[in-house]
């Protein structure tokens, strides 16, 4: 089944619906994507206690920005959460996160002219070593969560 999104509005499409727009996009499963992660961070699926693998339209963050951190430890990047947005951004999110990762590399400083807090990964209690501390509007765009 594929992934549907429709903007319901006034625009007639026949007598079944109305809708603005609709986006539509079959699911894609990548049957390579544990031994390639498993290719680049050896050992990586036997330490983790469960492999979920899914996929999404799209996903979303409770901050409504993209996460772009480095996670507990210092060892792994995260970039998720497009938040419907990231079709258009795709290009500019992964050099954020490639610069991170250089950095990280490199022992660096964040090389990014919006602060790093914007893009902080919010993480469940208990999960990845902790919470990271949610965004203030001083640190971000001014939206709040």
């Amino acid at each position: 089944m594929p992934c549907i999104v429709c903007k319901l509005g006034t625009a007639d499409f026949g007598k079944a619906a109305t809708f603005d727009s609709c986006y539509i996009l079959p699911p894609v499963e990548y049957p390579e994507s544990e031994g390639m992660l498993n290719k680049i961070i050896p050992g990586i699926l036997e330490r983790a206690s469960h492999v979920v693998v899914d996929r999404c339209m799209w996903d979303t963050t409770p901050t409504m920005r993209p996460y772009i951190d480095m996670l507990p430890g210092g060892r792994v990047g995260c970039c998720a959460g497009g938040n419907g947005f990231a079709a258009k951004s795709s290009d500019e999110i992964g050099r954020i996160a490639a610069l991170m990762m250089l950095a990280a590399v490199d022992g660096t400083e964040w090389g990014y002219d919006i602060p790093p807090g914007t893009f902080r990964a919010v993480l469940e209690e208990g999960q990845g070593g902790g919470a990271a501390a949610p965004l203030s509007e001083k640190e971000g765009s001014g939206r709040k969560k």
